[in-house]
């Protein structure tokens, strides 16, 4: 049966014979967008959720390639879109997924009154625009609350636009509320806009007009002249049925008969498409590319996802790049302005929106905000009223809630406060006076109550306090050093840095970097190391703890490893004595990232003679050099009891963090050892302490390190969600190559679950083109050897060869043995159909690299045996290729692998091909 065509205003689409006609021209669409167009249309009018698309049109889940859905929709927009840059069709619905729209759109609003005409498109707002009809429908008075730049205006006059359509013959007036108006004025105003005679009594008059005919009022901006708005709208909706008023307000009016609904600010997916689209049009239809992704969502992040500020910041995209106008907005927000002042004075920039608040407050509530305003991040009422140390602190906390400075986050009593607000509030800190030795015993107090270990030496440095400045900075140091919760740190460090002057700052600065490392957030990260960069240090240890922080903070980045390594370099050479420690197991570190592993070796072995054993640094080091000597020597036995010991170390220490760090090597090697089932709960164990600690970076590489175990067992649905979470958290930190590792894995666990090898060889490759010149040459390698699996899987004889081919010319001569040997290994399986002469030259090499190891590897003997007996099937060693696969056999039982996992499905084709 033939289905009808598909009429849209631009083209006809005929879905049987994938067809568009577009007048006298003709496109064709790929059975993909076909089947995509179809699905959309079957569900025309409606939002149809994007996981529902990956999983009924694409066959596959989102977290193989979350990029596939988005190529495929922008190719159909380009052939049925009459601009795909605006389209009218082909929707997308923000935070959902996408709808088809077969109709035109209205092309111009009905009912207008006095009311502002927009001539961009509304976005990310959906949901609550249906949620704000809904109250309409039951009440004549609505207050939108929330904080400046959210959208509130705008907001209102969409939703009464759509009430207008909906109640024919209503007209839509907005009246701006000013600050000095009273009851008189503001009526007046409001018969103006409605076009009224004007009578002795102007808000008699209103109430009148309201009550005879169905009309939408907006009052915009009352949180000026709440007592008086409060009055009047009282009066005119005791008897109106028909006409609606909305409020917009950053303070409720408290009247009756009043709904109250909070307008957050904009989701990240919805915030990054407004900055997204707004910079586009300012750049004339040229978009930001999908690179600046990353740099978008941190924009976002900055400003709080509060519309205003997103447009404001995408008027500067002729200007600046992403990245430009993220390292600007990281430190200031000045640039926010319009160049064209549009609308009221409070619209135009920023900076103007939050003044506006604080104009609004009286002086004991601007002294609490200040104070406030050093606390990063949640926190919760019991350190604001320690901070504060006010009368009636929790009645002006009430009241800057209400005013929408504070927003409450939970139910269990934390507040925050938006960056946006922050950034204005502490740059009014300067005329303050509230930097008193008061605030320095309030914030020694603070430091008191973090749980530290131990913590007598805190005790002791806060009962001193009285000795003045310099025992309040040994308490807040001390705190730094052995705090659990690495954010709490954070908090101390901004207090800290706020109160204090000179040497004690940049020392308060220096000391809170290990926090931000185990917080990892790319904007802390870079916004406290241009703190460091603005100091100036006289004595060269002061500089040596400059490049030691800068150098550790830059690590975080593995973008910018080589120039960590520089500045970890020169802070080691300006240090002496033990002092270098710390610096050299950071630089260990980092040259072990960096696949330096002679000389990440040498600075390890260095750093083993300089501490004494048993010790933190010891113990760091030994952990280091375990992970060395498994990769370089692969001697399983040494690098367990160099692991072990330095775990044994950590833990009665004290130390947690160190400790899980030390743990993820563990996981390494008991993934080398074949544990696999113990590989997943050390990483689980491992993954616990640091989501326990707050310290991300860990958890990130926890989670990470489960995955592949999970693929090797075949344990497909727990490996998914370990990389989806390695990735979550990879992209929230903005480090690459574990947003890589886990990608890789994703594609190869979606080509051994599903089949669709092609389908995977995509994503690899666009793994391998987004880490090409980043990551490390290590990765790389690993990249091709997946590669090489899924063409083999996928019988595609040209793939193979020439992944077989990249991967050997960008693999160095002077690799360890271990990674050499399992890329010999994999050469040697991917040719044994299609080459059997080089196959069995690259299987030599490999059994000579396994030779050159100290321990034995029961997944590397496997694969081995497993490509030993491919090759013997391929030339017609029937026998040999037989034995092979029976002692793969036994390795894969030793391994506890069943048939369902990788290595065993391999297993069993190649037995059915030999029987």
């Amino acid at each position: 049966m033939t289905s009808s065509p598909l009429k849209l205003s631009t083209c006809v689409v005929h879905l049987d014979g994938r067809r568009v006609d577009r007048g006298d021209d003709t496109l064709y669409l790929s059975h993909q967008e076909a089947s995509l167009l179809a699905h959309l249309a079957s569900q025309a009018g409606n939002a149809v959720e994007r996981e529902v698309l990956f999983r009924e049109v694409l066959g596959y889940t989102s977290g193989a390639n979350s990029r596939a859905l988005d190529a495929a929709i922008r190719r159909l927009r380009q052939k049925i879109e009459a601009d795909p840059s605006k389209p009218t069709h082909l929707l997308t619905v923000y935070g959902v997924g996408y709808r088809l729209r077969t109709s035109d759109p209205a092309p111009t609003r009905a009912g207008l009154g006095s009311f502002p005409q927009w001539t961009d498109a509304f976005m990310g707002r959906d949901e609550l625009v249906r949620t704000v009809l809904e109250e309409l429908e039951e009440h004549p008075l609505l207050t939108l609350q929330g904080p400046g730049g959210v959208g509130k205006t705008r907001l209102a006059c969409e939703v009464l636009t759509s009430w207008c359509e909906a109640n024919a013959g209503a007209t839509i007036h907005l009246v701006t509320v000013h600050p000095t108006a009273n009851d008189a004025a503001i009526a007046s105003a409001v018969v103006r806009a409605l076009a009224l005679e004007a009578r002795e009594d102007p808000s008699h008059t209103v109430e009148v007009a309201l009550q005879a005919q169905p009309r939408a009022l907006v009052l915009d901006g009352a949180e000026v002249a709440v007592p008086a708005v409060a009055r009047l709208v009282s009066q005119w909706i005791a008897n109106i049925e028909h006409s609606r008023i909305v409020v917009t307000s950053r303070e409720r009016l408290a009247t009756a008969r009043e709904r109250v609904l909070w307008i957050p600010p904009l989701e990240r997916t919805a915030a990054a498409a407004l900055l997204r689209e707004r910079a586009t049009a300012a750049r004339g239809g040229r978009p930001w590319t999908e690179h600046d992704d990353p740099e978008l969502l941190q924009i976002v992040a900055r400003l709080d996802g509060l519309p205003l500020a997103l447009e404001l910041a995408a008027s500067r995209a002729p200007v600046f790049t992403a990245d430009q106008l993220r390292l600007r907005l990281a430190d200031s927000f000045e640039i926010l302005k319009r160049t064209t002042p549009i609308g009221p004075t409070h619209h135009s920039a920023l900076q103007a929106t939050v003044a506006w608040s604080w104009d609004l407050l009286d002086a004991r509530e601007r002294a609490v905000l200040l104070r406030l305003s050093i606390l990063e991040g949640p926190f919760p009422i019991e350190t604001a009223e320690a901070l504060v140390d006010a009368e009636q602190t929790l009645q002006i906390v009430s009241d800057l809630v209400a005013k929408s400075l504070l927003q409450p986050i939970d139910g269990h009593g934390r507040l925050r406060m938006l960056d946006t607000i922050r950034a204005f509030v502490r740059s009014q800190a300067a005329t303050s006076p509230e930097a008193d030795t008061a605030a320095l015993e309030r914030l020694a107090a603070i430091a008191h109550r973090v749980p530290l270990a131990p913590v007598d030496r805190l005790e002791g440095a806060t009962r001193a306090l009285d000795s003045g400045l310099h025992t309040a900075v040994h308490a807040v140091l001390a705190a730094l050093q052995d705090c659990p919760d690495a954010r709490q740190a954070i908090v101390l460090a901004e207090q800290g840095r706020m109160l204090l002057e000179g040497e004690e700052r940049t020392r308060i600065a220096i000391a809170a970097v290990p926090a931000l490392i185990r917080v990892g957030t790319a904007m802390d990260i870079e916004r406290w190391l241009r703190v460091l960069l603005r100091l100036d240090p006289e004595d060269s240890q002061l500089q040596a703890d400059l490049h030691f922080a800068i150098g550790r903070l830059l690590q975080s980045d593995r973008r910018s490893d080589a120039e960590a390594i520089q500045h970890l370099t020169r802070a080691a050479e300006l240090s002496e004595g033990p002092s270098r420690l710390p610096i050299l197991s950071q630089l260990a570190r980092a040259l072990l990232g960096m696949d330096a592993l002679h000389d990440a070796r040498q600075v390890c072995e260095h750093a083993l003679q300089l501490a004494v054993h048993g010790t933190l640094w010891h113990a760091r080091a030994q952990a280091i050099l375990g992970s060395l000597v498994l990769f370089q020597e692969f001697d399983l036995e040494r690098s367990n009891a160099l692991l072990l010991q330095s775990a044994s170390t950590l833990r009665a220490l004290g130390n947690d963090w160190a400790h899980a760090a030390t743990l993820t090597h563990l996981v390494e090697l008991r993934e080398f050892e074949g544990r696999l089932v113990d590989a997943i709960e050390l990483a689980g164990q491992c993954a616990a302490m640091a989501a326990h600690m707050g310290c991300s970076r860990t958890l990130m590489h926890a989670r990470l390190q489960a995955c592949r175990p999970c693929l090797t067992l075949g344990r497909w649905e727990e490996g998914i969600e370990r990389g989806k979470q390695a990735i979550r958290l990879g992209e929230r930190t903005r480090h690459l190559e574990v947003v890589c590792k886990a990608r890789i894995v994703l594609a190869e666990i979606h080509s051994h679950r599903t089949g669709r090898h092609l389908e995977a060889l995509e994503a690899l490759q666009e793994v391998l083109d987004e880490a090409n010149g980043i990551v490390t040459p290590g990765l790389v390698a690993e990249i091709h050897m997946v590669r090489v699996r899924v063409a083999w899987q996928a019988d595609d004889t040209r793939s193979v060869r020439e992944i077989v081919s990249e991967m050997m010319t960008s693999t160095p001569h002077d690799d360890p043995p271990l990674h050499l040997a399992r890329t010999h290994t994999t050469r040697a399986l991917a040719l044994a159909r299609y080459d059997p002469t080089q196959a069995a030259e690259s299987l030599e090499r490999a059994a000579a690299h396994m030779a050159e190891l100290h321990s034995d590897s029961p997944m590397l003997r496997a694969e081995w045996h497993l490509a030993a007996g491919a090759i013997g099937h391929h030339t017609g060693e029937q026998s040999d290729a037989r034995r092979h696969v029976s002692r793969a056999q036994i390795l894969l039982s030793e391994l506890k692998l069943g048939p369902d996992s990788p290595l065993g499905r391999r297993m069993q084709a190649l037995r059915q091909a030999l029987d």
